[in-house]
């Protein structure tokens, strides 16, 4: 029987999508809706996977020299393909029994991923809030004095100098009726950003308003509440809370003079050596 052109011709059509849909490769799975999972790591480049498995495999090997010679390799593999690598570090990571190899792993993890994190910014001034004698009345402060400015900081290079009085942040003067004086404002609003990023400063200068562009710095270790190992602790923190793996930790209280959940608060008191004469 002799099929007709109308139906043989979209039939063929037919088969031959199919055909090549067969040939495709399969694309990665997308997120689970339901459960929030992330997708899986899409898969490396065949080089790159080759290199990346037989690193892991060396990881494991009874040679101590083959076992240091391959967590270098895995490193240098980590810099140069990036992110695709850190994921399936992560997950060897999550995998990994054996002590040694977790410390080997993590420790990849560790020395790529720091160098990549925003350090907290860091102005470079010592400074004060000094509180106001008016007619036997203490009065708040509604600016923060800069006292010194540490030499080779973002500070001097904005050309902030001792005596300057910064009253606006941003264009935003201080909140009067937060618990934290208007210093430990200003701490909190610089190390709310990472080294790198900009803000504007309205100071006054013997009675001169003015405003001073800044770029922040890094703040030093020394001084990071931050430093690098809480930093990557955090970060992979995040990897496990994506991969389902850990709950997400709570944030952080912007304010540590907020009112606590037990009713109590800390209330800066006043130095006596801070007083001005009367004004």
């Amino acid at each position: 029987m002799r099929v007709p052109r109308t139906i043989l011709v979209p039939a063929l059509a037919l088969l031959a999508s199919l055909a090549v849909a067969a040939q495709e490769p399969d694309a990665p799975d997308a997120a689970d809706p339901s459960t929030g999972a992330p997708p899986p790591p899409a898969p490396l480049p065949a080089a790159i996977e080759q290199q990346f498995t037989a690193a892991i495999e060396a990881l494991d090997s009874d040679l101590f020299p083959a076992r240091e010679a391959a967590q270098r390799r895995l490193l240098k593999l980590a810099e140069v393909a990036g992110d695709g690598v850190i994921d399936r570090t992560v997950s060897a990571f999550i995998d990994a029994e054996d002590p040694e190899l977790r410390y080997r792993l993590r420790s990849t993890l560790f020395q790529t991923i720091t160098g990549n994190i925003p350090r907290t910014g860091f102005i470079g001034i010592q400074m004060s809030s000094i509180w106001i004698n008016r007619n036997g009345q203490l009065e708040r402060p509604n600016h923060v004095r800069v006292m010194s400015v540490i030499r080779g900081s973002a500070a001097e290079q904005a050309g902030l100098q001792p005596g300057d009085e910064i009253f606006r942040l941003d264009g935003k003067p201080f909140d009067e009726d937060a618990a934290a004086e208007p210093n430990l404002q200003l701490q909190m609003y610089v190390r709310s950003r990472k080294a790198g990023s900009e803000i504007k400063l309205q100071i006054r200068r013997l009675g001169v308003e003015q405003e001073v562009p800044l770029t922040l710095g890094a703040m030093p270790d020394y001084l990071d509440p931050d430093p690098p190992n809480v930093r990557f602790d955090n970060w992979l923190h995040d990897q496990l809370v994506e991969r389902g793996l850990a709950e997400p930790r709570p944030a952080p209280n912007p304010d540590p003079y907020a009112p606590q959940p037990g009713g109590l608060r800390a209330i800066p008191i006043p130095q006596r050596n801070l007083l001005i004469p009367q004004e």
